[in-house]
């Protein structure tokens, strides 16, 4: 397996995960991409095209994200409507941390030549395998997004964490 395509890919699977924190987040506060886009000062489309596009995006336009939805009050309440403070644990949860550290070792091992690869981490925590293997079939639906090199290790990684499931069961 080519570790750059591994590694560009497991960027994907990352942002995707951190991406769907987001909406959950904004889903509870009924807030819209619009209201999210135009609230921290880009185009009304700006959210859900980098939402959609699973882009990278800049540490700036983030900080401006969390400071908005934290300080967002929606103009038509609904009636159930609490207004309880977003905490910074909704997005980045124990799965987006363990992401981000996978994806920072992949991107070192890549840089070092060490061996290591990303089957590695798919053995122990099924907690783990279990949020991952939701990150990849919502990466899945989007397959449009990925390259044919990128595809066929998605669809390796399906393929190992049924195994590992397998042999946990047993």
């Amino acid at each position: 397996m080519d570790k750059s395509i591994a590694l560009r890919l497991f960027k994907k699977i990352l942002l995707k995960e951190l991406f769907q924190r987001l909406v959950i987040v904004k889903r509870r506060l009924h807030m819209t991409d619009r209201d999210l886009s135009e609230g921290i000062g880009q185009s009304a489309n700006w959210f859900s095209d980098a939402k959609k596009n699973m882009e990278d995006i800049r540490l700036t336009s983030f900080l401006r994200i969390l400071s908005f939805l934290k300080k967002y009050k929606p103009k038509d309440r609904p009636i159930n409507f609490t207004s309880e403070e977003i905490q910074i644990d909704e997005i980045f949860t124990d799965q987006v941390i363990w992401l981000s550290s996978v994806y920072i070792d992949l991107k070192d091992n890549l840089h070092t030549g060490n061996g290591d690869s990303i089957y590695k981490y798919l053995k122990g925590d099924p907690e783990k395998l279990k949020g991952l293997m939701a990150t990849l079939n919502n990466l899945n639906e989007d397959k449009e997004k990925l390259s044919e090199e990128e595809i066929i290790i998605l669809n390796d990684l399906f393929e190992t964490i049924n195994l590992e499931k397998e042999r946990e069961n047993i």
